[in-house]
């Protein structure tokens, strides 16, 4: 039995199958395609496009595999900025030196959902109505700014410094600026503000106050 031309085998056994009929000399040059495959039986012939369905099998590329960048179902996100509302805010006075003062600024999640406190915010001096007095925010990069995740009831804190030295332009004698009555405090990355009363007097170089970033 012979197979004709209709019969054809898969491109890539053209490519990679090299057949030898048995008692054929290894030097003699073997039929690469399937006109020069005319000759072989049907059992050789039908060996030869299962092996060549096997190659293509396992040359076949692997399935990729799933991109892990994919969010996973039900995953839980991360904890937003605390907000005005969900924060109170006290201070502790710390230590004096020689015309500096400091004090601790605290805010605690007083909220019943987690957040996150990152970077330094923003300070206001005012009086009993309210309104804004001189203010003179500034920053240290000592500690730098770091994320503090607040469960509820939890804390960050961040250390003051102010001088009761007065600059060239304010009275030498008396105070140097109105004393405040409350520090208004601004959460990182928020708008809102936080009241807490302010018992230290006049803050002096038009209202210099400020320190590093919240920490833990």
């Amino acid at each position: 039995m012979r197979l004709t031309n209709t019969l054809r085998s898969p491109p890539l056994c053209e490519e990679t199958f090299r057949y030898r009929a048995p008692g054929h000399p290894r030097s003699e040059r073997q039929p690469t395609t399937n006109r020069e495959m005319t000759g072989m039986t049907g059992r050789s012939a039908l060996a030869a496009i299962g092996l060549c369905a096997v190659t293509a099998t396992a040359c076949a590329p692997d399935a990729a595999p799933a991109s892990s960048d994919e969010p996973l179902s039900g995953a839980v996100p991360p904890p937003a900025p605390c907000t005005a509302e969900q924060l109170t805010a006290t201070l502790r006075e710390e230590s004096p030196g020689a015309g500096q003062r400091y004090a601790t600024l605290t805010l605690t999640n007083d909220n019943a959902q987690t957040c996150t406190v990152n970077g330094f915010g923003d300070l206001r001096l005012t009086d009993d109505d309210g309104k804004a007095l001189p203010t003179d925010s500034w920053r240290t990069p000592d500690p730098p700014p770091a994320e503090v995740r607040l469960e509820p009831g939890q804390a960050a804190h961040r250390r003051l410094h102010w001088t009761v030295v007065p600059a060239p332009d304010e009275p030498a004698t008396g105070p140097c600026q109105q004393a405040p009555a409350r520090l208004e405090v601004i959460p990182p990355d928020r708008w809102g503000t936080v009241a807490v009363p302010w018992s230290f007097g006049p803050v002096c170089q038009h209202g210099w106050l400020g320190g590093g970033a919240y920490a833990s």
